[in-house]
């Protein structure tokens, strides 16, 4: 059984906005995490985090993503660019990169795990050093 994933009513952030995600961008770990999220709540994401409101960067690499050495990091264009956004998902400052059009209504869902997946990977992105890594295990 699938939940509702919150779907935050706010606007888009500017295309310079970075978006964070901790996980590996190899392909197969991003198949198991879109999987993953689609088996919770329904639909095709993967996960990140981004500057909004009280959350700057540092806060989310302290707080958030303490626990990992390496972050990489999309520009919110960018990821326009590959008809790609973030779904503005959970609690902030946390989101869900996902296909164009999504809206997260059932009946505008993408469908395509393996189109997502090729669109991230296309996109322009790099690796950053967090330097507020605490230690610990690296998330998978």
């Amino acid at each position: 059984m699938t939940r509702q994933r919150m779907i935050r009513d706010e606007p888009e952030a500017h295309g310079d906005a970075e978006v964070l995600r901790a996980h590996p961008m190899d392909e197969q770990s991003l198949r198991e995490n879109a999987e993953t999220n689609f088996g919770l709540y329904g639909f095709y994401g993967l996960s990140v985090f981004y500057p909004i409101g009280d959350w700057t960067k540092e806060r989310i690499l302290t707080e958030k993503l303490s626990e990992v050495t390496q972050v990489t990091v999309f520009r919110r264009a960018d990821l326009a660019t590959s008809d790609l956004r973030v779904l503005p998902t959970g609690a902030e400052p946390h989101g869900d990169i996902v296909g164009v059009p999504v809206t997260g209504r059932p009946e505008n869902l993408p469908a395509d795990r393996d189109a997502l997946i090729a669109a991230v990977l296309a996109s322009r992105h790099h690796l950053e050093q967090n330097p507020y890594h605490r230690g610990g295990e690296e998330m998978p």
